[in-house]
């Protein structure tokens, strides 16, 4: 498994943004599937 880089996390994170998650668990355990 690699490591993503800074640049990937981010716009990881902004399309879960654009998703308007309403639960900070949920929005975590996705980020974390990356």
């Amino acid at each position: 498994m690699r490591v993503l880089s800074k640049n990937e996390i981010q716009t990881i994170q902004e399309r879960l943004d654009r998703c308007l998650i309403a639960y900070q668990e949920i929005y975590d355990e996705l980020l974390d599937q990356y």
